[in-house]
């Protein structure tokens, strides 16, 4: 995701939710070794179509424990559970929580 939208989460995150952001990771063909290597209990993402990076499906699939959020690639959505809500800050602390 954009840099300024991650500062916005970041800011918006801490003060409203117990979450702690432990890594953020450029999509690349190895994402998922990455995020396998880190276990994270979630994981946010934005919508790519890059050709080679792996899918939230992928990601999903292989990260069993990991709750997998997407943002849609207008950054006007968020996907969980295949739930498509508009995103504000309140949808995704109560998403978090």
């Amino acid at each position: 995701m954009p840099q300024l939208l991650a500062d916005m989460f970041r800011h918006a995150l801490g003060s409203r939710t117990d979450v702690e952001m432990v890594a953020e990771i450029a999509a690349s063909p190895n994402l998922v070794e990455r995020l396998q290597a880190l276990d994270p209990d979630l994981v946010i993402i934005s919508e790519t179509s890059a050709a080679g990076v792996p899918t939230s499906t992928t990601v999903a699939a292989v990260l069993k424990r990991a709750r997998v959020i997407v943002l849609s690639r207008d950054v006007r959505f968020i996907f969980d559970a295949a739930e498509k809500r508009e995103l504000t800050v309140d949808t995704l602390a109560a998403l978090l929580q």
